[in-house]
């Protein structure tokens, strides 16, 4: 298992509610996301004991791919993360920085997967 301290790098997060703005901040991830997605991935399943990286890394470049990744930043860091398989409508990973959360993140991502990627008319 790996175990690593990341250290904050505010004490206050830099976004707050009234700033987010869901159409324009949480947007499709891309490879060079992944260090920066796999920093929050260890930082909030907590202990997950079965976690196999080489296989949710590939998984995750698949999901990257068919943009079905979407992020959240905060300068560097990842402060939202969300995978998930629009044709079968599952989210299959959402995860929320702890010290952002209680901002309204978690509902911007529902907002935008709920309005944007599941019923899309075609």
């Amino acid at each position: 298992m790996r175990w690593f301290w990341i250290a904050p790098r505010h004490n206050q997060p830099t976004k707050i509610s009234t700033d987010i703005d869901w159409q324009t901040d949480i947007i499709f991830a891309e490879e060079t996301d992944i260090p920066a997605w796999m920093d929050l991935v260890y930082l909030v399943v907590d202990g997950f004991p079965y976690l196999k990286e080489a296989e949710y890394l590939e998984q995750l470049k698949r999901y990257i791919q068919k943009k079905q990744v979407l992020i959240m930043k905060d300068e560097t860091i990842i402060i939202g993360a969300m995978a998930f398989n629009n044709e079968i409508g599952s989210i299959d990973f959402f995860g929320i920085h702890p010290q952002y959360r209680k901002i309204d993140i978690a509902k911007a991502f529902l907002q935008k997967a709920w309005g944007e990627l599941f019923f899309v008319t075609q």
